[in-house]
C-alpha cells in the first residue's frame, strides 16, 4: 500500500498512511498470538475429528479478536497522540478503524487457512494469499490516484474480506473439513461496526489529547 501511495501521489501521503497503519498493525501481533496459542489444541481436535470443539475454539478466538479490535479503535486516538502530537498526523487516524476491521477479517482467514497447514496442502494457502494480494494491488493502482491514501485502507479491507471467504469456501466445500461457523463470526462483528460508527460520527480523530499540554498544565500546578 505505502509503496503504491508513494509512487502515485507522493511520500507525504505515504507517511500519513504508514503512521495510521502502525496503529492498526497492533492487531497483527494480537492475532498471531491467538493463532500460535491455539495451534496445539486445534491439531488435537482435528486428529479427533471433533468439529464441535473446533467451532467453539474458532468462535472464542474470533470474539477475543473482535474485543481487541474494539479497544484498539477506542484508544487509537490516544495511541496516535502519543506517537505524534502533530495535527497533520492525527488526520490520518480516520483510516485506523478500517485498517483494524481489515485485520479482523485477516484473523478469520487465518483460522480457516490453518486447515491447509494441518492437511499439508499449503498450495491452497499460497493460492489464497496470491489471489488476495493481486486483488489488493489492482485495486490500489486504480483507486489510490482517484481518492488518495485513504483508499488504500478500504482496498486492503476488501482484499482481506475476499481472502476470508475464499479460504472458508476452500476449507469447507473443497476440502470437506468440519463446518466452520462463519455466519456466527459475522454476527459478532456488529459491536465492532457500532464502535467504528461512533468513531466517525463523533469525529474521535479530532478529540486527541495533546500529552504535552497535559504535562504543561501539571507542571504549572506544581509551580
Amino acid at each position: 500500500d505505502a509503496w503504491i501511495i508513494n509512487a502515485s501521489i507522493g511520500n507525504e501521503d505515504a507517511g500519513l498512511y504508514s503512521f495510521a497503519y502502525k496503529i492498526g498493525f497492533l492487531m497483527f501481533g494480537l492475532i498471531n498470538a491467538f493463532q500460535n496459542a491455539s495451534l496445539s489444541g486445534f491439531t488435537k481436535m482435528m486428529d479427533e475429528r471433533n468439529g464441535d470443539a473446533i467451532s467453539t475454539q474458532v468462535l472464542s478466538i474470533h470474539k477475543l479478536t473482535v474485543v481487541g479490535a474494539m479497544f484498539l479503535i477506542l484508544f487509537s486516538v490516544d495511541v496516535g497522540t502519543l506517537l505524534s502530537a502533530k495535527a497533520s498526523f492525527r488526520t490520518a487516524l480516520t483510516v485506523v478503524p478500517i485498517i483494524t476491521i481489515g485485520y479482523v477479517f485477516y484473523g478469520m482467514s487465518m483460522l480457516f487457512c490453518r486447515n491447509f497447514n494441518y492437511l499439508k496442502l499449503n498450495i491452497y494457502l499460497t493460492v489464497t494469499l496470491l489471489f488476495a494480494g493481486t486483488l489488493n494491488v489492482l485495486l490500489n493502482l486504480y483507486y489510490i490516484p482517484l481518492y488518495g491514501y485513504e483508499a488504500a485502507a478500504y482496498t486492503t479491507l476488501i482484499s482481506y474480506i475476499v481472502m476470508a471467504f475464499v479460504s472458508w469456501i476452500l476449507a469447507v466445500y473443497w476440502l470437506k473439513i468440519p463446518p466452520l461457523p462463519i455466519f456466527s463470526m459475522l454476527l459478532q462483528l456488529i459491536p465492532l461496526a457500532l464502535v467504528s460508527f461512533l468513531f466517525y460520527y463523533m469525529h474521535w480523530q479530532d478529540q486527541a489529547l495533546n500529552i504535552f499540554n497535559i504535562f504543561k498544565a501539571w507542571n504549572s500546578r506544581k509551580l
